[in-house]
């Protein structure tokens, strides 16, 4: 179940990372990180740069559940965004993840997914947008 999991975090770490989360205002001149922000400024998390850091996620740009994985159990580093940041984070994260990680282990519990052979495998660059979306390919659904 550990790795069921795993899929899921990583789901959403490579296919949600391609958004940009709520514009927020800088409410005073501040310091971050050593980076100056003057008041009234804009400003938007950058999910890409959190959910495909190299220092965090060992080959970020390759869908990998084992970037959740330590020693069979499930970690989320403190970088995972998926959801958002700060104080308007999704409320409906939790149930969100739920719903993924029942959804997907019983649809693999039931069915065996497969690409034909001769056929290529399902592109891992997702269209982009507010929601983004997989391309299209061609699969094989048997019940088990």
């Amino acid at each position: 179940m550990p790795y069921c999991e795993a899929i899921v975090l990583e789901g959403l770490r490579f296919f949600m990372s391609n958004t940009f989360g709520i514009p927020h205002r800088a409410l005073r001149d501040t310091t971050l990180c050593g980076y100056t922000i003057p008041k009234d400024t804009m400003v938007v998390a950058s999910f890409f740069g959190m959910c495909r850091d190299p220092e965090t996620y060992a080959d970020p740009d390759k869908f990998e559940p084992m970037h959740f994985l330590e020693n069979g159990k499930v970690t989320i580093p403190d970088q995972y965004a998926p959801f958002g940041v700060g104080k308007r984070r999704c409320m409906g994260e939790m149930m969100a993840r739920s719903n993924l990680f029942l959804f997907l282990t019983t649809l693999f519990q039931n069915f065996r997914i497969y690409v034909p052979e001769g056929l290529p495998p399902p592109p891992e660059d997702p269209i982009d947008g507010a929601t983004p979306s997989v391309r299209q390919y061609k699969a094989v659904i048997t019940y088990r």
